[in-house]
């Protein structure tokens, strides 16, 4: 089937496409600067893009979903729903389809959130239009987008098995980001109480930090992937050499993420993938704004294992998804030391947080606590004893 890859009202390439989503020709016309950023520095990447705006196949509950509505895979339930974003302006439009973006555009368009359930609760269902952004949704969690009374757009997301841990820490992280002076913009994570399958259940919810479409977030993954490494720099400095040639400050994007890589470490976020590191950019001007507030920080504080790191050699081991494998070594790029240790929730505000949860102990809750504790101390003590210290440098 033929589409139009789309960018507001641009057309940006046409496209013959399967049910499931793959390529099978390419007009060999189409307007670069508008195309992904992956697929600027080679059109074949195109491929790798759509595939990645799909939900994951791996996400718990999508096979009975995608049983449900009698489609083979999520590339071909992305497609149904014309590829719909609520943090880009890019869709597909089938060339037999007579609509434009004010049609579709759902940030002004109301949607149905039936597709796919992280709760039993009833939420607002809405029929203006039939397609649905929670088909672009990525990650391997449950999660979806609704419209709530007020008309702002906001996201629910679940857990893995049965703790309620990976809502509990994104609660968790915005309490730690608000104590922080010198902090940078972040999501704030509130739980939501709800019933899933029956059962009570905590999620987490967060309103979107892309209000219209007059912006858009650009992942640091679909950055990187656009220039072209030279082959002696670390990804780490790929990528902030990637964000100045888009436009932004150098200063800005070493002191973000000397922030972001303190506040992870700290609360030991295993999961700083560059798909969880994001850009705003204008969507009309396509020139980069501003990093995107901190998000994603369910995958802290050892949710995944019993083992609790209780030495400080045993978090010398910590392996992370991030600009390196182990953990500790992406303090060596922390050029400015931003974050405050000693302004770190006390211990009744953490036990307030993950005793919510009945598969937390008391005895682990006080162990994660004093991990971070240790942690902290690592940190003060790294950046004393090396003379790293450059608050004063900070520009708020």
């Amino acid at each position: 089937m033929l589409y139009f890859l789309m960018h507001k009202d641009d057309a940006v390439c046409l496209l013959d496409m399967s049910p499931d989503g793959i390529i099978e020709n390419r007009s060999h016309y189409y307007v670069k600067e508008l195309l992904p950023l992956p697929a600027q520095k080679d059109v074949h990447f195109l491929q790798d893009w759509i595939t990645s705006r799909a939900i994951s196949k791996v996400r718990h509950g999508i096979n009975k979903t995608l049983a449900k509505l009698k489609l083979p895979s999520t590339s071909s339930l992305l497609l149904q729903n014309l590829g719909l974003s609520l943090t880009d302006c890019y869709w597909f439009k089938p060339v037999t389809l007579d609509v434009n973006w004010s049609d579709v555009n759902m940030y002004v368009n109301d949607f149905s959130d039936a597709l796919y359930d992280v709760t039993d609760a009833d939420a607002k269902q809405i029929t203006h239009t039939r397609f649905s952004p929670n088909s672009s949704l990525q990650g391997e969690l449950q999660k979806k987008w609704i419209v709530d009374s007020t008309g702002t757009r906001v996201l629910l997301k679940g857990n893995y098995g049965s703790s309620w841990q990976q809502s509990l820490n994104e609660n968790f992280a915005s309490l730690v980001n608000s104590k922080q002076l010198r902090r940078f913009p972040y999501v704030e994570y509130k739980l939501f109480h709800t019933s899933f399958d029956g059962s009570d259940a905590i999620i987490c919810k967060s309103d979107n930090f892309i209000v219209s479409d007059e912006e858009e977030l650009i992942p640091l993954a679909d950055v990187y992937c656009s220039v072209k490494n030279p082959g002696y720099e670390s990804l780490y400095q790929t990528c902030v050499d990637a964000c100045v040639k888009y436009g932004l400050d150098q200063k800005y994007v070493e002191q973000f993420l000397s922030y972001q890589i303190e506040l992870d470490y700290v609360i030991s976020n295993t999961d700083r993938h560059l798909n969880n590191i994001g850009i705003i950019r204008d969507s009309d001007t396509l020139q980069f704004k501003r990093f995107a507030p901190i998000y994603d920080c369910g995958n802290s504080l050892f949710w995944n294992t019993r083992l609790i790191p209780s030495t400080k050699k045993e978090m010398l081991k910590i392996e992370v998804a991030s600009f390196v494998k182990k953990e500790y070594h992406l303090l060596k790029y922390v050029k400015y030391n931003l974050f405050d240790c000693e302004a770190l929730p006390t211990f009744e505000e953490f036990y307030n947080v993950y005793c919510q949860d009945p598969a937390m102990s008391d005895e682990r809750i006080q162990q994660l606590y004093n991990t971070i504790n240790m942690k902290a101390d690592i940190l003060l003590s790294r950046f004393s004893s090396e003379g790293l210290q450059k608050l004063n440098a900070f520009s708020s």
